[in-house]
């Protein structure tokens, strides 16, 4: 399904929210939303319909639901937050009187590799029978600040899933399953509509698993007017479909109900210019390798991807980050231009692999804030390399859209390989 498809629907939803919630005028300012891992999706494609009826931005400050409840917590600038109850209790103070709002719920399920056996579910004995037959469960570590992870280690605890082996993982369910490290994932649902992926069903009723979402506007809101619209926009009947794609289950949802694509496609790389930054003189872009081999070099960097069963896109830049060539696999996330963006500009800006200056944001919160506060860069991922041509460097390959970035470098530094030699 291509891009104006999935949009147009989400337009139409825009429309009547905004014409519900906004009175028929613009709003004001834009926002900063904290949001877990467990409603991302589904945030994130509200956010998007919001913007393109009203032109306001939602930006966004995500982790795990420890994380965004420690956000909330201290003076971390935001509008937003979206918790459990018990987590937004314990913050009530830094909360805005009279904004406290149901969201939906986010149902446990058990997702598999794509085309892997469907195990039968349907009751504790027999769920419980399948993961010990099977091989084991991964899911997200309980140690970290991860909720669902918690609440699975606590349920394979239970008298009913002695000998399962259990696989706790610095990651979500997905990429448990994605990266092999264990045959079953089990997890929220809205962490496991992935592609690659697909869900075996919800864990049984009777283990009453699910995490409640309820949102706020922080009292501490430069914005308080459109937070409040925006958190009226995303806790409104309209806007339970779109929570529904994403896993979230509203009041009076089926969650039985098909779902339609929980990812939309929204405008990448930059935005367009204004009038007056399209008017002559226009500069010149930067020196850069030339648009052939740049062009050769995208369509190496995604075949390798794709012989490795990953659906990526690649991009060359400029010496100073502008794009020459940028390519999307069949298949390929729109986000991932936007990430492969980030990971070039990480390359011309701080004369490293992408990779590198992941390792030093680790290592060092003050530059992982230097990079994380800037737009163009965000926080740093692996996958980008420099252009080298003689001993200057011309610009940089990027390549996202592999689960984890060491896989997406292998197919940027292909890519380059093919064309290094020729290069003046």
């Amino acid at each position: 399904m291509n891009s104006a498809k999935l949009i147009c629907p989400l337009g139409a939803l825009a429309v009547g929210l905004a014409l519900a919630f906004s009175g028929g005028e613009a709003l004001a300012a834009d926002i900063t939303v904290f949001t877990s891992g467990v409603t991302n999706g589904g945030i994130y494609k509200l956010a998007i319909a919001w913007t393109l009826e009203t032109g306001n931005q939602v930006k966004f400050k995500s982790g795990g639901i420890g994380n965004i409840k420690d956000y909330a917590d201290t003076d971390v600038p935001g509008d937003v937050v979206l918790l459990p109850p018990e987590e937004m209790a314990a913050v009530s103070e830094k909360l805005k009187t009279g904004t406290l709002t149901p969201i939906g719920k986010a149902l446990f399920g058990l997702d598999v590799r794509e085309g892997a056996v469907h195990p039968d579910i349907s009751t504790v004995p027999k769920f419980a029978a399948a993961l010990r037959t099977g091989g084991g469960v991964g899911y997200p570590d309980p140690t970290g600040t991860s909720l669902s992870g918690k609440m699975v280690d606590k349920m394979l605890d239970r008298p009913e899933f002695r000998g399962v082996l259990k696989k706790p993982q610095r990651e979500n369910a997905s990429l448990v399953v994605l990266n092999g490290h264990a045959p079953f994932g089990a997890g929220t649902i809205s962490e496991e509509l992935a592609p690659g992926v697909e869900v075996v069903g919800a864990f049984p009723a009777s283990l009453n698993m699910r995490i409640t979402f309820q949102g706020a506007v922080l009292s501490r809101s430069r914005s308080p007017d459109d937070a409040l619209s925006f958190l009226r926009y995303i806790s409104s009947q309209q806007a339970g479909s779109s929570w529904h794609d994403c896993g979230i289950e509203t009041e009076g949802q089926d969650a039985n109900v098909p779902r339609n694509p929980c990812a939309v496609a929204a405008p990448t790389i930059v935005a367009p210019p204004s009038n007056d930054e399209a008017r002559f003189p226009r500069a010149v872009r930067a020196t850069g390798i030339p648009l052939n081999l740049a062009l050769e070099g995208v369509s190496t960097a995604i075949a390798s991807c794709h012989r490795a069963g990953f659906n990526v896109s690649a991009l060359v830049v400029d010496a100073a980050g502008v794009p020459i060539a940028l390519a999307s696999g069949n298949g390929a996330a729109a986000i991932t231009q936007r990430i492969a963006m980030g990971k070039a500009q990480t390359v011309v800006r701080y004369k490293m692999t992408s990779g590198k200056a992941a390792e030093k944001a680790a290592a060092d919160p003050a530059f992982m804030s230097l990079l994380s506060a800037d737009p163009q860069v965000g926080p740093p991922r692996q996958g980008g390399i420099p252009i080298v041509a003689g001993a200057k460097m011309v610009g940089a390959i990027a390549v996202s859209g592999a689960p984890t970035g060491d896989k997406d470098e292998p197919c940027a530094i292909e890519g380059l390989s093919k064309i290094q030699n020729r290069l003046q």
